[in-house]
């Protein structure tokens, strides 16, 4: 068994072009997983109201979503029936989160939608995966983990940061759109910017998508706040400026990986539009620093 705990977010402060930008750095956590390990507690909230004896989750090994749920239940002593479905094979350090602690996994090329709404009967009826629990035992976790069952556990981190620090305007990361529209509802009425950074899909679709998820898990929003870093290309996509900049970012001990954060800490530092003297600018890290970590081999 794991002891999990999910610490404070640590601040970390950044000056470059004359703009001065705070990290919140919600990674003071196992494995860095961060804000995704506290999405997890929501459904754990859950788990223990309906009785149910174990999850399933699907979608990709090497994401964040998958390592922090995986370790976060199996920290708890709840078996996880994992669904993996990867286009490569790459095996970073999430996928052997992913893989060491499911209880029952089996891989697929790709999911369909199914596999997001029901347990399926290569866990209840295959031999191989042979599990001990009847369909009404298990607790299927949505695609990315997007429910409004996160809304306590992310709550109180708002509660948190909000209390202790003076923001002006918080840039996060919209990936699944959990953690944009959970802040989104959470500062209704309160003189904060909350700015959307699109790093999942570009930007007309993000408000799409976005729209589409709040009406089914949240409610009507007016408006989003969102900037797209088109020039340092899209979700998983890498590039020498962006390991140039962590590179930067890691002389001056700020730590960074690619897919989202190094992108976003970079489109926000050369933001043009922002003015020399602003003050209370926030980033909120997410974590998953392990995709940087490869296995070989």
């Amino acid at each position: 068994m794991i002891s999990l705990e999910i610490g404070e977010p640590f601040p970390v402060s950044i000056e470059k072009n004359s703009v001065k930008l705070t990290l919140l750095n919600d990674w003071n956590t196992p494995f860095t997983l961060g804000t995704k390990l506290r999405k997890a507690e929501g459904f754990y909230f859950q788990l223990l109201k309906s009785n149910k004896k174990a999850v399933q989750i699907a979608g990709d090994p090497n994401s964040n979503f998958m390592a922090a749920f995986t370790l976060y239940f199996y920290s708890k002593g709840i078996p996880v029936l994992s669904i993996h479905s990867s286009r490569s094979g790459y095996k970073g350090g999430n996928k052997i989160l992913s893989e060491r602690f499911a209880y029952k996994k089996i891989n697929l090329q790709t999911i369909s939608q199914e596999f997001y709404f029901k347990p399926h009967s290569f866990f209840l009826k295959s031999p191989y995966n042979h599990i001990n629990f009847e369909e009404s035992d298990i607790l299927v976790i949505p695609r990315w983990g997007v429910s409004h069952l996160v809304s306590q556990s992310l709550n109180t981190l708002w509660n948190h940061i909000f209390k202790k620090y003076n923001i002006n305007i918080l840039y996060v990361d919209v990936g699944s759109g959990l953690t944009y529209l959970s802040l989104l509802n959470y500062t209704l009425g309160l003189k904060i910017r909350v700015v959307g950074i699109c790093i999942g899909l570009p930007q007309k679709k993000m408000v799409r998508y976005l729209e589409e998820m709040e009406y089914r898990e949240f409610g009507k929003i007016s408006s989003y706040d969102l900037i797209d870093p088109l020039e340092l290309g899209r979700f998983g996509k890498k590039n020498s400026t962006i390991y140039d900049f962590m590179g930067e970012m890691r002389e001056k001990n700020i730590i960074l990986e690619p897919i989202y954060s190094a992108k976003s800490v970079y489109m926000i530092l050369h933001d043009t539009v922002l003015q020399d003297g602003v003050e209370g600018l926030f980033y909120l890290h997410q974590g998953g620093l392990l995709s940087n970590v490869t296995h070989e081999g």
